[in-house]
């Protein structure tokens, strides 16, 4: 039996926001840090990424139009 997927997965993987690994989700994070203007950047990992991952940056963030 095939099983649909939910809406908001599917919406997910359409906007490419699918995180496979730690590596692909930091690369991510650092991107959006970088699109923000970002010239400082802090990423912590607590439990290898398991627990939580947090990212600190002096970027302004990112325009309305490329949300």
């Amino acid at each position: 039996m095939i099983t649909p997927l939910p809406t908001g997965s599917i919406q997910k993987i359409c906007a490419g926001q699918v995180i496979t690994d730690l590596p692909s989700c930091c690369k991510e994070l650092i991107e959006n840090s970088l699109d923000g203007s970002a010239s400082f950047i802090r990423l912590r990992l607590r439990d290898g990424g398991k627990e939580e991952i947090e990212v600190e940056d002096d970027g302004v963030g990112v325009t309305k139009s490329d949300r």
